[in-house]
């Protein structure tokens, strides 16, 4: 059998202040114990896996074993309110993938609209700062694509959203990884004020769907178009606009930080954006931008797709051992954690060449067919994840076309942006590019 190896730690804590401090890092370190290492957080074991058959037994073949762990759960010290980050969000449960697409194309061309927009307002040659405007825009293009509502109506619903936003700014999203401080007094009050607020707000609106018989296609509509037998009760009515809810903000921050990161990765690689632009070009001779279409701009989705290997959303999560379990050779306790990092496995040369390079033209068609299963997965492993990161995947791709077709894009400076590993993995500096009408 083999042993399993890790830093030692004399320490209460274990390994926390260092897990803390930089847990990349960290990570990292623990990969040059083996395919498998051992660390201490206080009093718990945990263990970091690289080997892909006991990924494959953790989240599949033994799932009975195991209780899932959250990237929210695997320091205690996070205390975020639930209602904001779900990992379940990301899955879309409770719509049917078929409506997913057809949502998407339905409102394709108001989602294009919404940034082109805001691209109008652009000077030749200003400085923009990227985290800014993409949070701009996701928000107004989820505004749309959830309610359907436009950001200039002045809807209460969309006040409490831009309130919610405002106070879980940069400054005062909780980290997974450093103690959170709590908000002040008087932020607390306005923040549980303004969600019982929305909550009364999203009820009306329930409401208003269920009296109508107008089939209006947003996500609102197929969340409760496929929850009847939930809206029974008012649990069940709860719980729907708790998805609401968490749908909003876990797409919020996933596609504004998938969006950042990739104009990111390609102001560093100025010919990826050559050949991009030279992509959308071809495509847009013959068809308007609100007419192109995405599924042939096969460039661009790769460049999206690496983006997210190199910099996945959910970076880190787990699975808790409900009994002793015998993995690939591996002997675990009843709970033991083991913990899986998207960010790691992506970073697996055995798997990717040249794994720390931007390569887009490495997602050929058939190169995930070659590659084992639970290797690639920058959303974690879930059954509907298909669902979740088609849907990312369209969003980004709907809002750098505009972006990438109109401008010439390079970074203020030339420096290298650290990844930043809170829920999801941001940047830890601000991304300043100047943008030049083409």
């Amino acid at each position: 059998m083999p042993v399993i190896q890790g830093p030692s730690s004399y320490k209460i804590t274990g390994h926390l202040q260092e897990f803390r401090e930089n847990p990349l890092s960290f990570l990292r370190r623990l990969t040059e114990y083996g395919e498998v290492a051992a660390f201490r957080l206080s009093h718990k074991r945990f263990y970091l896996t690289l080997n892909p058959q006991m990924i494959k037994d953790v989240v599949v073949t033994k799932t009975s074993c195991f209780q899932s762990v959250k990237s929210v759960q695997v320091v205690k010290a996070f205390s975020a309110n639930n209602l904001f980050f779900r990992e379940e969000a990301l899955y879309m449960h409770l719509i049917q993938p078929s409506f997913v697409k057809k949502h998407l194309l339905q409102f394709k061309n108001e989602i294009l609209q919404v940034v082109q927009n805001h691209i109008r307002k652009w000077k030749d040659g200003e400085v923009r700062t990227v985290l800014k405007d993409m949070r701009n825009i996701v928000f107004e293009a989820l505004i749309k694509g959830i309610f359907n509502l436009d950001t200039d109506s002045e809807h209460s619903l969309i006040k409490c959203l831009q309130t919610l936003v405002s106070l879980r700014g940069r400054d005062s999203l909780h980290s997974m990884i450093k103690v959170p401080l709590p908000l002040p007094i008087k932020q607390q009050r306005v923040q549980n004020e303004t969600i019982n607020h929305l909550l009364l707000l999203i009820e009306e609106m329930i409401t208003q769907r269920k009296q109508s018989d107008e089939q209006v296609g947003d996500l609102c509509h197929l969340l409760l178009q496929h929850s009847e037998d939930y809206l029974l009760s008012s649990e069940g009515e709860g719980l729907i606009k708790q998805q609401l809810i968490s749908l909003f903000f876990t797409m919020y921050e996933t596609i504004t930080h998938t969006c950042s990161w990739s104009i990111y990765l390609l102001c560093q690689n100025e010919e990826d954006i050559k050949r991009l632009q030279k992509e959308l070009d071809n495509e847009a001779a013959n068809h308007s931008l609100t007419d192109v279409h995405l599924a042939k701009l096969s460039y661009l989705h790769k460049v999206i797709t690496e983006c997210m290997r190199l910099y996945p959303s959910i970076w880190l999560f787990g699975r808790k051992a409900t009994q002793d379990i015998q993995l690939d050779g591996y002997h675990l306790r009843k709970n033991d954690t083991v913990l899986i990092s998207p960010y790691m496995m992506h970073r697996n040369e055995n798997y990717f060449l040249e794994p720390y390079e931007f390569l887009p033209d490495r997602f050929q068609s058939d190169f995930l067919s070659d590659v084992p299963d639970h290797i690639y997965m920058p959303f974690g492993i879930n059954p509907r994840v298909e669902v979740g990161m088609s849907y990312v995947l369209e969003m980004v791709a709907f809002i750098l076309v505009p972006i990438i077709s109109s401008f010439n894009i390079k970074a203020a400076r030339n420096n290298i942006i650290e990844p930043d590993p809170h829920v999801l993995l941001r940047m830890k500096d601000e991304l300043n590019i100047i943008v030049s009408i083409r």
